[in-house]
């Protein structure tokens, strides 16, 4: 496993339509090393600032001036539906994604949620780090998709 300690120190940022190309960059980074998909409908920076207006926000983390890694959200009926996740390959495995999850998951908790949901594949590598975090399936998602849908119920934290 690599080992990053100034991953803890990850700056964690919002950004907007305006930032879709280096949110781009970040996730066409991670599917090329992972040989994954970009997220839905996205194959384009012009795609992605179309899917932000459309409802979608993301989080970017930073190591100084450079973008490792991205997570995209909406509120969904009252849910904070987790869109996509990418970290870049030399920052995976090493704590970026769970830094990204929880800044999303604080900010559930501050708006008033009390779920965070995403889709994910059931391969392993897919759904296996969400568990790790605290997510479980709740059911099948499109069953010729592959994919199931995980949940989190979050409870107030003491900081």
């Amino acid at each position: 496993m690599k080992h990053h300690p100034e991953v803890e120190q990850a700056m964690i940022t919002v950004m907007t339509c305006r930032e879709s190309k280096v949110i781009f960059d970040v996730l066409q980074g991670a599917a090329r090393s992972n040989r994954r998909r970009l997220p839905p409908g996205v194959a384009a920076p012009e795609d992605l600032s179309a899917v932000m207006r459309g409802g979608v926000a993301f989080f970017v983390a930073y190591m100084g001036s450079e973008p490792v890694g991205a997570i995209g959200y909406r509120w969904e009926r009252g849910t904070l539906k987790i869109f996509h996740v990418a970290v870049k390959e030399a920052y995976q495995r090493c704590g970026v994604a769970r830094r990204l999850v929880q800044a999303l998951e604080s900010v559930a908790l501050a708006m008033g949620g009390t779920n965070v949901s995403l889709e994910v594949s059931r391969e392993a590598e897919q759904h296996v780090p969400f568990e790790r975090f605290g997510y479980s399936a709740t059911r099948d998602g499109r069953p010729e998709s592959g994919r199931m849908l995980m949940q989190k119920a979050l409870k107030e934290r003491t900081f």
